[in-house]
């Protein structure tokens, strides 16, 4: 990006370090004419509730389960967890299926294989034949109840449906799993997709909910992909 001319300078940045939620980035501004250089740190970006919807349309999908006759047996959601496409997604959304599918974009891709899983966790990494897809960014770092999260996923089959709330417990553990407690409204389908927070960045996948409940929803915490054996 070319700046603006400051005192005779003609200023263009750079990025040296992309910033996250935990770090500030490093920027390098640079004269077009003299060569004079000189860095600024800079925060991560906090997006609106409609920006983080257009970023995140195109990576978030609709899983369709078959089993070996063909018939759809469940559905849930899953996100592209790397550009050469492998998917996250919950264990329990594909766990009784024969094959299955996911609709990303518009466009619908067979899943080739399952790359790694834990029935524990309740996770899995699927993989399609794709190449050059969106792929979203991931939180580790500790999170604070309060702070703002959003839930992308195929709500009771109503693709690409999209809730806000807040993080209402940072960390709970439930039979060995860390997870994040929130109240963005989940139902049936939300299954394997993501939690975001407001710099746009995965911190969850929505796993399940308390039914007799009003929005006691749980995300497993992306720290325990760590976990999973591929």
């Amino acid at each position: 990006e070319t700046l603006p001319s400051r005192g005779g300078h003609q200023y263009t940045d750079t990025i040296l370090t992309e910033s996250s939620c935990t770090t500030q980035g490093v920027k390098k501004f640079t004269c077009s004419v003299c060569q004079d250089s000189y860095t600024e740190k800079f925060d991560h970006p906090i997006y609106t509730a409609t920006e983080i919807y257009d970023m995140y349309l195109n990576s978030v999908g609709e899983i369709t389960v078959y089993n070996k006759n063909g018939q759809a047996l469940s559905l849930g959601t899953g996100f592209v967890y790397s550009a050469d496409g492998k998917i996250i997604t919950n264990y329990h959304v594909i766990e009784d299926g024969y094959s299955a599918e996911i609709t990303l974009g518009g466009k619908t891709y067979k899943i080739q294989k399952v790359l790694a899983y834990d029935k524990n966790i309740d996770l899995a990494v699927l993989k399609i034949n794709a190449t050059g897809l969106p792929a979203v960014k991931l939180c580790k770092a500790n999170h604070k109840v309060g702070e703002k999260v959003y839930a992308f996923g195929s709500s009771q089959g109503l693709t690409a449906t999209f809730s806000d709330g807040m993080i209402t417990t940072s960390c709970r553990e439930v039979e060995g799993v860390k997870h994040v407690q929130h109240d963005a409204p989940i139902s049936s389908g939300n299954s394997g997709g993501p939690l975001i927070n407001n710099y746009g960045e995965v911190i969850g996948v929505n796993t399940w909910t308390l039914l007799d409940s009003q929005n006691l929803n749980f995300a497993i915490l992306v720290s325990e992909f760590d976990n999973l054996n591929y």
